[in-house]
């Protein structure tokens, strides 16, 4: 047992100092990759002579689409069916904004600027999103909306994601739930006596005859003894609780 344990021991040690090897070999081009405007420059760090390589990452990320003129000529086409953009002026006014191509941008409160997307074309995106197993692979509605919004907007982004992975059914047959155990269920109690408890409902609006256009429809619940009164959709609650008091605890006293 101990010779086993010391054998792979000795294969750890190997593989990492391998992996330290090519890790200072590649340090060069780690250090001049990293020094970019989206990443800020890197501090070099000496700890038990061992150099330790730490950098801080910026807030905003950059993403650049790519679109053929297929794809352009297919925004620009829904553009002219989008109703916020129909509400627009000719010239856009900020936060909107018209490149020469005709795509439109929106530009956020941070000031980046992100492709706006046609009604008619939010479903296909989000889908893309959503479904790629290379992408997010059925991810949350927060963490979609973080993969989109980095590069498209339209109105309430947020609650048409919600909407889509909510009725995912993929995401419905492998998640499991998060939520705390159902309770059991409570069954309704039984009234003791009739009328003790009634339901009341309008039917309307009907066509008038002898001048109402409704029904007022009282039930027991014990009994299921119904009351059916004519009355009209211009009824308020004052006039409502006069009609019950004339009509049903006239009949069967107070409920």
């Amino acid at each position: 047992m101990k010779c086993k344990f010391n054998t792979r021991a000795s294969s750890l040690a190997a593989i990492t100092s391998h992996i330290w090897e090519e890790f200072q070999e590649k340090l060069p081009l780690l250090i001049f990759t990293i020094e970019n405007p989206i990443i800020r420059k890197p501090i070099v760090l000496y700890g038990n002579k061992n150099p330790i390589v730490t950098y801080v990452a910026s807030t905003q990320i950059s993403s650049v689409i790519h679109l053929d003129l297929q794809e352009i000529q297919k925004l620009v086409e829904g553009y002219h069916e989008d109703p916020v953009l129909r509400s627009l002026p000719d010239e856009p006014i900020p936060p909107y904004f018209r490149n020469e191509e005709g795509l439109f941008f929106y530009q956020d409160p941070t000031g980046r600027r992100r492709l706006y997307l046609p009604q008619n074309q939010i479903l296909e995106v989000i889908a893309e999103a959503h479904d790629s197993p290379l992408d997010t692979a059925h991810a949350g509605a927060w963490k979609v909306h973080a993969k989109l919004a980095d590069s498209y907007y339209w109105p309430n982004m947020m609650a048409s994601i919600k909407k889509y992975t909510a009725t995912c059914d993929v995401c419905q047959k492998i998640k499991h739930p998060r939520h705390a155990p159902h309770g059991n269920l409570q069954p309704i109690p039984i009234p003791a006596q009739p009328f003790e408890v009634v339901t009341m409902d309008f039917i309307g609006e009907l066509p008038t005859s002898g001048g109402c256009n409704a029904i007022y429809v009282v039930v027991c619940k014990l009994t299921k003894f119904a009351f059916f009164i004519p009355c009209t959709t211009q009824m308020d609650a004052k006039a409502t609780a006069k009609l019950f008091f004339e009509k049903i605890v006239t009949f069967a006293g107070l409920p």
